[in-house]
């Protein structure tokens, strides 16, 4: 027996499935930030910790790292963000 749906149950559907990937996109941003937070505090540590010649260099790596991180998280959802808005600037104009 076949499944009779209403388009009105699609439409709650596609809502509830793009706040879903709207949410997992916040949740990767701040999986991001955590990271590159992690990895500039880690080379603060190194050069309060190590000494020597390189504790110096690996110490600015780190924190450069750290920081390219949170840049590109930063740049991937914004995209993200930017496509979900087309999507759904692109089904409205579909239903309507």
């Amino acid at each position: 027996m076949e499944e009779v749906t209403h388009p009105a149950c699609h439409s709650l559907t596609d809502e509830l499935a793009i706040e879903r990937t709207r949410l997992a996109n916040e949740r990767t941003l701040l999986a991001y930030i955590r990271t590159g937070l992690a990895i500039a505090a880690g080379g603060i540590g190194v050069a309060h910790i190590m000494q020597g010649v390189l504790a110096p260099i690996l110490s600015a790596v780190l924190v450069l790292a750290g920081i390219a991180t949170l840049i590109i998280g930063a740049w991937r959802f914004t995209s993200a963000k930017r496509e979900l808005e087309k999507s759904a600037a692109r089904r409205s104009a579909r239903d309507s």
